[in-house]
């Protein structure tokens, strides 16, 4: 596995963060929060807050 740079380590920091504020209690399907990491990674690349995807992501993959 490749070294994250600081950029990188800070962005994942920041998807557990909101993932932990928005999909707690959400039940997920185990094989899509892998497409629904890269998924919010790419809307935050575009423009979106962090917590934009996420909870767009959330209402997309929730089972529940």
């Amino acid at each position: 596995m490749a070294r994250m740079t600081k950029e990188e380590k800070q962005r994942e920091k920041d998807y557990e963060a909101a993932f932990k504020q928005h999909g707690s209690c959400v039940q997920f399907n185990i094989m899509d929060l892998n497409p629904m990491h890269k998924e919010v990674l790419a809307a935050v690349q575009s423009g979106k807050t962090m917590d934009e995807a996420m909870i767009a992501a959330v209402a997309k993959y929730r089972k529940n």
